[in-house]
């Protein structure tokens, strides 16, 4: 059974710029402290390529490839993990609109381990709530400080 999980935050910014700034992970490093170097590996049909990601959860070195591709009519941009141990994990950044003309941003993961009883456990409580949480929670709090602070 898979686990999923989501962070929400709500940007003063305009959705363009917001999807802009999420399929631009190559520019991740010089704006987001915690990660510490983006390359695009390949590049696969437009919109789509293959990128390799490296951050930093408190001391612990992470690192990870995948599919990177976007959909700007639906306002999303989407992850699937290729390598590294949340391979097979399918990520969801979902740019919404709102009536106020903030922006609300949501980063969904879905990840599973296919071991029986202690997979499921494994991926909510050690990857999910201790590395992927708090890795997606800073993202969006520094893109909300950098994209609000841009006007």
């Amino acid at each position: 059974m898979p686990v999923h999980l989501d962070n929400s935050i709500v940007i003063r910014s305009s959705p363009e710029a917001i999807i802009e700034a999420a399929y631009a992970v190559e520019r991740w490093p010089d704006l987001l402290p915690h990660y510490r170097w983006v390359r695009v590996v390949r590049n696969e049909e437009p919109g789509r390529r293959i990128v390799e990601m490296a951050a930093r959860r408190g001391w612990i070195p992470l690192k990870w490839t995948s599919l990177q591709w976007r959909d700007d009519a639906a306002g999303k941009v989407f992850f699937r993990h290729l390598r590294g141990p949340t391979r097979g994990m399918f990520v969801e950044w979902r740019i919404e609109p709102l009536e106020s003309g903030d922006t609300r941003v949501t980063i969904e993961h879905e990840l599973n381990y296919p071991i029986p009883w202690i997979g499921p456990l494994i991926a909510h409580y050690v990857v999910g709530e201790l590395f992927i949480r708090p890795t997606a929670r800073r993202t969006l709090a520094c893109f909300k400080q950098i994209l609000e602070q841009a006007g």
